[in-house]
Parts: C-alpha cells; sequence; structure tokens
C-alpha cells in the first residue's frame, strides 16, 4: 500500500505529454496520492477539439480553468464556461467541445490509473505547450 504524503507540483515542473493535439502535465499521480486519485492539466486544442464518446473506468471530475467547452454525458448536454465543474461517474459514455480558441482544464480520475494510460499513450511534450499539428502516437502504440 503507498502512503500518500504532502507535497507540490508546480506547472512548469510537471511531466508533461502530447496527445491528440493536447498537452497534458501530470500535477498528481498514484504514486504520490496513495492511489486515491490523479490530477492532469489539461491544455486543449482550439476551437472544436475535443474527443469522440469513450468511457474510464474511473469517476472523473472535470474543472474549466479558462475557455469555454460543452460536454455530452450520460445523455444530457452541458454548456461549461470558465469556472464550471463538471461530474462524470465511471463508466458513463461522454464527450467534450471545445468552443474558445483556448481552454484549460482540470481533470482528476478517482481512483488513480488514468495517468498511466496517459503516460504510455502519449509523447513527452518537448515545451510546456500545445503540441504542433501532426505529433503520431508513439512508434510503439502503433
Amino acid at each position: 500500500m503507498t502512503t500518500a504524503r504532502a507535497y507540490v507540483m508546480h506547472p512548469d515542473d510537471a511531466p508533461g505529454f502530447w496527445q491528440l493535439g493536447n498537452l497534458w502535465r501530470v500535477m498528481a499521480t498514484g504514486v504520490q496520492t496513495g492511489n486515491s486519485f490523479c490530477l492532469l492539466d489539461q491544455l486543449v486544442m482550439p476551437d472544436g477539439g475535443g474527443p469522440c464518446t469513450h468511457t474510464h473506468a474511473q469517476d472523473e471530475g472535470l474543472y474549466v480553468v479558462s475557455g469555454h467547452c460543452t460536454f455530452n454525458a450520460g445523455g444530457l448536454t452541458i454548456p461549461a464556461p470558465a469556472g464550471s465543474f463538471v461530474s462524470v461517474p465511471r463508466r458513463t459514455e461522454h464527450s467534450f467541445t471545445v468552443d474558445a480558441p483556448s481552454t484549460q482544464l482540470l481533470n482528476f480520475y478517482l481512483p488513480a490509473g488514468f495517468e498511466i494510460i496517459l503516460m504510455g499513450l502519449a509523447h513527452p511534450a518537448e515545451r510546456n505547450a500545445l503540441p504542433p499539428p501532426g505529433v503520431p502516437l508513439p512508434p510503439r502504440r502503433l
């Protein structure tokens, strides 16, 4: 069993990953939280971007730091401007569309584990910004 300890992670120090046009910064992992949750800071591709309909094995919470998204979750369409919080229970089909030129989300997953999937599917970010267009999946995942 992992024991959680107090710590601080600054955005510029967080491990960054590029996946599907987004920058994900890993702010807290299961190792740091005793596997209770993970926290990811996400800069999302502009206007019209967003994931297709999907599910997670974990409960997911999303806080819109800046920008605007429209979430589709559990049969609901949810406009989410900056300051909004969206809760998506595990195994609930959901997606979202970015409705702004610049959007930042804080995603948390309970319990931890999603960060491991993300890090396995994404490229380590070369800089603390959105990736250039066309960054493919890592070769080991193709």
